[in-house]
């Protein structure tokens, strides 16, 4: 007979059930990066194994979904939309050299690029929606 209980999970069985590390998940539920609905229980966290499912499926990308390249490499050059480094480190108010980097080694929040035919895009909606995380971070830090 079936449980009519839901399946709730530990942190650390809940991270596994992902196939990420119990840090990066802690890291996800201090930092708002990536909320997933939780509960305390005697100090502890716990999650339904039916919000991770959730979670799952608003994470992934089917391959139906996802453009060809030919299509991004037109889209990227005529769509205004689109902007290649140097525009994109104007609008972010950043060094192309901290774009570069950020490539290489990702900090936790960054602005998504793409890559096609050996030409790096931005979408200038990744931009604005890094700037306004910016902003609301730099205001969290600076309320008493």
């Amino acid at each position: 007979m079936a449980s009519v209980w839901p399946e709730v999970m530990t942190e650390t069985e809940a991270a596994e059930y992902l196939g990420v590390t119990a840090r990066t998940f802690r890291r996800w539920r201090r930092t708002g990066q990536c909320f997933i609905p939780y509960t305390k229980l005697q100090g502890r966290y716990r999650y339904l194994k039916s919000e991770l499912i959730k979670f799952l499926r608003r994470h992934t990308v089917r391959a139906d979904d996802c453009p060809t390249d030919e299509l991004l490499r037109i889209a990227a050059e005529t769509d205004p939309q689109w902007v290649t480094t140097p525009k994109a480190a104007k609008l972010l108010h950043r060094e192309e050299s901290t774009l570069k980097k950020w490539r290489v080694r990702p900090p936790t929040d960054y602005v998504p690029h793409f890559v096609i035919d050996g030409r790096i895009f931005y979408r200038i909606c990744d931009i604005e929606r890094f700037l306004e995380r910016e902003k609301a971070r730099r205001q969290r830090k600076a309320a008493p």
